[in-house]
């Protein structure tokens, strides 16, 4: 029996790998040098667009997918700074149109970063939207107006809120601040996520920070309050004596239990010759945690490590970056890691199983299968985008080649033909307005959750948060897809949580039945305080399933027109025989 279990995981993994194809000529991304650095629909055509930054760091460009044309063009939005160290599309202002926030390190080593207004076809820089830290802010709603806040610390060490305070000349904005008063300080690199820890639909702040007392590692849960925010709960790291670093926080419901987990990558020792990834249900009782940590992945055993560097330093530090790529309905990662013996960075695919009980490398209901992707050079970043609006989340690629006389930059798109007959649906959460052809833009910390059921009749329930991180290049997408199988199933629910109102009587949440699958659903939340006038847009795509059960429909009928024809020829001559038979009949009797 080895043997067949060996081939069957071999089979598996050269499924997941040859299902990968490189598309990078044929979208138009080539020939162009520098860094994948995020995700968002800059000219409002409903097609997410690419944000890229040059490789010395210093421009962003703006790549738009022209839907017709399956391919990225340049865009006119062009901005020119220096070492840039991060950038995060969002709506500043309220009008409909995509802006960008725009963070460079100073020589002082402080974040300055700096809003970019946006008007379809350019930036404009704002004079009143700028701020400077200590590090990289993370962009949330504090009070539920839609309009993108700041959080993180401000150059006295204090932890600190920057409002976003709107003007009735949009352009003239200003930030107000407020401090958050607590016994910690926000861990730097910060990996804080805007995500619902408290189950109710609401995103809420985790802020990932270091105790004074022992440097021990906190996560604390922000809920908002009216237009404040209170602390709701706080979790600690396992005490484990032999951890030296850890990294990156990714936020994800691994395990489908309606709960989003807290991901949390390790190292026993600086050189992290022995990884581990951990995971924490974000389940909460009066207050405290109901369950313990789990592991989810160690490299006992293994050939790979994660890169102590990216634990410490860098641009683009250890990301695990999720997305249900197989589209079999469990969420699945991608992510940098590294060989032990030469130390050669490797993109890896990070498909979602369940946990063996007698693997020594996990001990929850849930592990990953590592499988890695062919790349060009030595990758630096990985992440998952819908390139082709189809559903199917594929692989972008950062990439470096290094010679004697200079560094390439590069990127690369993997398509994702894995599953092309697996059903999916997608989910948008926008700030624009109904009543305009403004969309808007996708609302940080939108939670969603869908209801179905599998091909025998099963109940399946998914849930999933929008651009729930914003800081060192988490490349986190402006919307989510989920993977349906192969079921044709109608979705029966999809439940949609925004910001919470200032008004205590007000949930803003809001739920729709019967939802078509292989489609895409655009939600504008608007008003804002009166869900049940929220809207949704509904977009089809076709599938071969889809196809294929229109062909056998079509060739069906045909099938059974071509019978009743036949029958109908058939009884029509036999009708005209038994008149032949009548009129012989009478001629007879007549004589």
């Amino acid at each position: 029996m080895k043997p067949i279990a060996l081939f069957l995981v071999f089979l598996t993994c050269h499924d997941v790998l040859s299902s990968v194809s490189d598309q990078t000529s044929e979208v138009g991304l080539a020939d162009i040098e520098g860094v994948i650095a995020g995700y968002g629909d800059f000219n409002s055509d409903q097609a997410t667009d690419v944000f890229v930054i040059s490789k010395d760091w210093a421009t962003v460009h703006v790549y738009l997918w022209n839907v017709r044309n399956q391919k990225f063009t340049k865009g006119d939005a062009t901005v020119k700074s220096e070492n840039i160290v991060n950038i995060v599309p969002a709506d500043f202002n309220g009008d409909g149109d995509m802006d960008l926030l725009i963070s460079t390190e100073s020589s002082k080593k402080t974040v300055i970063s700096q809003v970019y207004f946006g008007n379809r076809k350019s930036l404009t820089k704002s004079d009143d939207l700028k701020i400077e830290a200590k590090d990289q802010p993370t962009v949330f709603d504090m009070n539920g107006d839609y309009l993108p806040d700041l959080f993180g610390t401000d150059l006295n060490g204090n932890r600190t809120y920057w409002v976003y305070v709107p003007t009735e000349n949009k352009n003239n904005a200003h930030f107000s601040t407020e401090t958050q008063e607590t016994g910690t300080d926000i861990a730097i690199p910060n990996s804080n996520g805007f995500v619902d820890a408290t189950g109710d639909l609401h995103p809420d702040l985790v802020v990932k920070s270091i105790a004074a007392e022992d440097k021990g590692v906190v996560f604390e849960i922000w809920k908002q309050n009216k237009k404040d925010m209170e602390l709701a709960g706080t979790l600690l790291m396992f005490e484990d004596k032999n951890i030296e670093m850890v990294g990156q926080v990714s936020f994800a419901d691994i395990d489908n239990d309606e709960t989003m987990d807290l991901i949390v990558p390790i190292c026993l020792k600086k050189d992290c010759e022995h990884s581990k990834i951990y995971s924490h249900s974000l389940s909460m009782l009066n207050g405290k945690f109901i369950t313990t940590w789990q592991l989810l992945l160690s490299n006992e055993n293994s050939d790979w490590k994660f890169d102590p560097e990216t634990f410490t330093k860098g641009k683009i530090p250890f990301m695990l970056n999720f997305g249900d790529f197989i589209m079999d309905g469990k969420i699945d990662a991608v992510a940098i890691l590294q060989k032990k013996d030469d130390g050669t960075p490797f993109a890896v695919q990070l498909v979602n199983q369940p946990c063996s009980p007698a693997s020594h490398k996990c001990n929850g209901a849930r592990s990953f299968r590592i499988a890695e992707i062919k790349t060009k050079g030595y990758p630096t970043s990985v992440s998952l985008m819908d390139v082709y609006e189809n559903g199917a989340l594929d692989f972008m690629v950062s990439y470096e080649i290094k010679t004697q006389k200079k560094t390439i930059k590069g990127m690369q798109v993997l398509r994702n033909d894995y599953n092309s007959d697996a059903a999916f649906l997608k989910v948008a959460v926008l700030s624009g307005d109904k009543t305009s052809a403004k969309y808007g833009s996708n609302l940080a910390g939108a939670t969603v959750i869908i209801q179905t059921t599998d091909t025998d009749d099963n109940a399946l329930v998914r849930k999933a948060t929008q651009l729930s991180q914003t800081a060192y290049f988490s490349l986190s997408l402006p919307y989510v897809v989920f993977g349906l199988g192969r079921s044709p199933n109608f979705v029966e629910k999809i439940t949609v949580g925004v910001c919470q109102s200032d008004n205590p009587k007000i949930d803003r949440v809001r739920t729709w039945a019967s939802i078509i699958p292989n489609s895409q659903v655009i939600v504008i939340p608007t008003p804002k305080d009166s869900p049940s006038d929220w809207v949704t847009r509904l977009l089809v795509t076709p599938s071969k399933i889809l196809l294929q059960t229109a062909g056998v429909l079509i060739g069906t009928c045909l099938l059974i027109a071509g019978l009743i024809l036949i029958l109908h020829i058939k009884e029509k001559k036999e009708d005209e025989r038994e008149k032949r038979k009548e009129a012989h009949k009478f001629h007879f009797d007549a004589l």
